[in-house]
């Protein structure tokens, strides 16, 4: 008995692709996307199952590939997605041979120093997929081989592996990409363009589907086209196609709909959403896996405990993990990890807890953060804690774009109807920038829980991911060295607010008037807040045209300028404007439309009736938002500087003598 149809999504990049993934279809017709994107549908059976295909070509790129990803979801609203396309082979595979993603690195994101700093960011495949195509990989009579129209004297063969993913194409060994890649990306058997946009685009959606990337190799990186013997570049190109065409449609065939079981019967669907799993062991690196193990079998039951001998991968665990489907299991196993390092020895840990894995298991664990919301009101945290990172005027003369890493720190707690705390500090203390950290780690904890942390930075300090500074708790200061073990001791929500405001004799008054004008605004609307949100992709002149005048919220989705003089520019236009809310990107992002759609969720009213209320939800999503910078400024909570203060009334004035 046929069951009723299943719906797939099957994207390609080049047209090539299109139409071999297109043969493997009965019926296709044209459908057409409210925004104008042409797409085809057809009909693939196979086991008694009756598949509605959709088939898409989004263009080469990975921002295209994000963005067509996002479209066509949303409109076939399918049950699996598959990328099939053509790559470069990197190492173990032959022209014709067939990779099947378990993973996929997004190899530009990093830091631009003397020398690049890669920073990757890992796009899974759905679990369930990989497995069939490891199935198929190992069997020794390849289901997927008999969907191929011919097979060459030499089959071609499937593997399963990492594929690395950038915006470059890469055509020889002798390349820096390619050398960058072997030393960087070791396990990586393919490179293509469009597959990490793609994963990331899937398993950003509410309810992630199961995803794979598949592709033909139709081209190895060295002397690309040079070998006269080989087929034209056309040709292997549709080969390779093909036969990516011909597994992804061998995957279709294997499926089996979770929500069913063999009766046909529809199963309890998992208690712990697959978010969750991806937000904790997205705090995790390979590394760590013999001390997670370790902790691991501290909470497991008996009966279970023998069952991680046999796991040897951080993907591994989490699946384990997964079939559990037990969150509590989970919280308990990293409160004992917590609780492990807080405990060790001084010698140098197996292994650190990020502020990243702090602030999951707080934001997943409430009740024991001091936030629980059926606890007295008394127990909720009042006070604002601001920190001012004023620029030191060096003596000497220094090189330009210098002149601000010498601060001088001041940190005062505000809380409503008290006179602010202003002891945390010696009077004049000053470090470096890079020193910062470790003068906070004095502070922090003597100022309690507090609704935020307010950094306040000049425009110099803009580029500073403040929200990911290690903060060490007291009980980990080791006395003549730095310890290793950093954490925060309690979360923290921070937000960044402009000192160059404060700074400016001339325009203060009127500044801190105008922002108090716009939060009045922004306490009365009741909706459209689109109305008053101005949004950038590029950095162009244009935005310095009025474009800001009268807005609330500025979203600037790409990495601020790598110019002072632009950087300078764009602040003093957000300051300018009087805009109170700006957001950036602190890398730029691969999908900026994706990133905007993220930042919509948590840009609401009700977030922003208070700036700690959008501090919190964006430290609840920190995990999935690391790129993102946010200034926050109100005309409120003020702190006294040397050169200027405020009185009774809120009005900057002189201090006194």
């Amino acid at each position: 008995m046929i069951q009723p149809p299943l719906k797939a999504v099957i994207l390609t990049a080049l047209p090539v692709e299109f139409q071999e993934v297109r043969k493997f279809v009965t019926d296709s017709k044209r459908v057409k996307h409210r925004f104008g994107n042409v797409y085809e549908q057809g009909t693939f059976t196979a086991g008694g199952q009756e598949w509605q295909v959709g088939i898409v070509e989004t263009g080469t790129g990975d921002s295209k590939s994000a963005l067509q990803t996002e479209r066509a979801v949303s409109l076939f609203d399918p049950d699996v997605v598959i990328f099939v396309g053509v790559a470069g082979g990197i190492k173990d595979v032959a022209i014709g041979d067939v990779v099947a993603s378990t993973k996929v690195y997004g190899y530009e994101f990093g830091k631009a120093e003397e020398e690049f700093k890669p920073r990757p960011e890992i796009g899974l495949s759905g679990f369930s997929l990989v497995e069939e195509a490891k199935a198929e990989a190992r069997s020794e009579n390849p289901a997927w081989l008999k969907r191929l129209t011919s097979v060459a004297e030499v089959a071609p063969r499937l593997r399963v592996g990492p594929i690395a993913v950038g915006e470059k194409v890469v055509a020889s060994k002798e390349s820096s990409v390619y050398k960058f890649l072997r030393q960087n990306y070791s396990d990586a058997l393919a490179v293509e363009m469009e597959g990490y946009g793609f994963l990331e685009a899937v398993n950003a959606r509410e309810k992630p589907l199961p995803a794979i990337v598949i592709r033909g190799i139709s081209d190895l990186i060295d002397n690309k086209n040079d070998d006269v013997h080989q087929e034209p570049e056309a040709i292997r190109q549709q080969k390779a196609s093909h036969h990516a065409s011909a597994l992804a449609f061998q995957l279709l065939a294997t499926y089996s709909d979770p929500d069913f079981g063999i009766t046909g019967g529809r199963l309890i669907p998992p208690r712990v959403e697959a978010r969750f799993w991806d937000g904790l062991f997205a705090c995790f690196e390979e590394s760590d896996l013999a001390f997670l193990k370790v902790a691991l079998e501290d909470v497991l039951i008996a009966d279970k405990r023998d069952l991680l001998g046999s796991i040897s991968t951080l993907a591994a665990l989490r699946t384990f993990l997964v079939r559990q489907d037990d969150q509590n299991l989970a919280l308990a196993w990293v409160k004992h990890l917590i609780e492990k390092v807080n405990q060790a020895s001084e010698e140098e840990p197996d292994f650190i807890v990020t502020p990243m894995l702090q602030s999951w298991y707080d934001a997943h664990n409430p009740t024991e953060t001091g936030l629980d919301l059926e606890s007295e009101p008394s127990v909720f945290p009042q006070g604002y804690l601001l920190v001012t990172l004023e620029p030191v005027v060096a003596s000497e003369p220094v090189e330009y774009g210098k002149e601000a890493d010498n601060v001088r720190l001041m940190a005062e707690l505000h809380v409503p109807g008290e006179t602010p705390r202003t002891d945390y500090l010696a009077h004049d203390t000053q470090c470096s920038i890079d020193e910062v950290c470790d003068v906070l780690s004095q502070v922090i904890p003597l100022a309690g829980e507090v609704k935020a942390v307010e950094i306040f930075l000049v425009w110099q300090h803009l580029e500073q991911p403040v929200h990911d500074w290690k903060i060490r708790s007291s009980s980990h200061r080791s006395a003549g060295r730095r310890s290793r073990k950093e954490l925060w001791k309690i979360p923290r929500s921070t937000l960044v607010r402009s000192l160059d405001r404060l700074q400016d004799k001339l325009w203060s008054e009127e500044w801190l008037k105008g922002l108090k004008e716009r939060w009045q605004q922004l306490q009365s609307l009741k909706e459209n807040l689109a109305d008053y949100t101005c949004c950038a992709e590029i950095f162009t002149d244009e935005l310095f045209e009025g474009f800001l005048n009268k807005k609330l919220i500025f979203k600037f989705l790409m990495k601020l300028p790598e110019d002072r003089d632009d950087l300078a520019d764009l602040l003093y236009e957000v300051i300018g404007s009087k805009v109170p809310i700006w957001l950036w990107a602190y890398q730029s992002p691969s999908n900026p439309a994706d990133l905007s759609t993220r930042l919509d969720q948590l840009l609401t009213l009700d977030n922003l009736k208070e700036s700690a209320l959008l501090a919190q939800a964006i430290l609840n999503q920190r995990q999935n938002l690391q790129e993102l910078g946010l200034l926050f400024d109100c005309h409120t909570r003020i702190p006294r500087l040397p050169t200027l203060a405020v009185d009774e009334s809120g009005r900057l004035r002189q201090p006194a003598a």
